[in-house]
């Protein structure tokens, strides 16, 4: 059987004292095998330090060999006022900045890449110094450029901004209609593009008023009549801003309000 030995400094006048537990349960200290100090503190007990164990981290610090799990909501906490939060709360993964300053990914490689779980497909590149790219189902549709932005399938969009003469590729001038317009009755739009308003003259005679106007007065017009027993006569005048067109009944010749549609090519 082991010794166990209590022994007092030899100049010292003070008395150690071991009190037991106020409880009927045993209380039992094991000492690890070796030689050396266990345990140090200072006068009032206020710092106590122990022997290094290779298998504790320890608070000051130091290299972990193995993984640290965390169960379901419970979140590695960094900063001072837990400014940034890690976790899974049994459904979703968090990256949480709860800080007053900005979340920051740097990079020290060629690019920041997002993947899905089986990195089988990119939903988003990232290139240092270079284009950033989003991807749809693995297929990459927008990519920035060191001259703008360019998108690979159709561009849909709500509202487009800007004067559009950087724009390439587009259809020369004159081979998209200008304006166009269906009129009822002779008085109202149905639907209509570059057309303002419609002027009804008198039976059968309308203006149909350009929204913005033509450069001259060198553009080409197609219309025609909506209903079995009309069509459109003929174009008398043409401006800039206008032009008149005239419905006529085909069977008797003569004015009357019925529906048509014109078309503009020009400029």
């Amino acid at each position: 059987m082991s010794k166990v030995k209590i022994q007092g400094h030899a100049s010292g006048t003070g008395v150690l004292t071991v009190t037991a537990p106020n409880t009927s349960t045993d209380r039992t200290i094991t000492l690890p095998d070796g030689t050396g100090t266990l345990l140090t503190t200072d006068g009032d007990g206020s710092s106590l330090t122990g022997t290094a164990d290779a298998t504790k981290l320890p608070l000051a610090g130091g290299t972990m060999t193995g993984n640290i799990s965390h169960g379901d909501d419970v979140k590695g906490l960094y900063g001072t006022g837990s400014d940034l939060e890690i976790y899974h709360d049994g459904s979703d993964s968090y990256l949480k900045d709860n800080g007053i300053g900005n979340l920051i990914l740097k990079t020290n490689g060629t690019k920041i890449n997002l993947y899905d779980g089986a990195q089988s497909n990119t939903m988003a590149d990232f290139s240092t110094n270079g284009s950033c790219d989003l991807y749809y189902a693995g297929s990459k549709k927008i990519e920035t450029t060191n001259t703008g932005v360019s998108v690979t399938g159709t561009l849909a969009a709500t509202t487009v901004t800007g004067d559009g003469s950087g724009l390439t590729n587009l259809p020369a001038a004159g081979e998209t209609a200008a304006a166009w317009c269906n009129v009822s009755g002779n008085s109202s739009i149905g639907d209509s593009y570059n057309v303002s308003s419609i002027t009804d003259i008198t039976t059968g005679k309308h203006y149909v008023n350009i929204d913005t106007d033509f450069s001259s007065t060198n553009y080409a017009i197609g219309s025609c009549g909506e209903n079995n027993d009309s069509f459109i006569s003929h174009i008398p005048s043409k401006a800039t801003d206008k032009f008149e067109v005239w419905t006529t009944n085909a069977g008797n010749n003569s004015r009357y309000d019925t529906n048509s549609s014109s078309i503009v090519f020009g400029d």
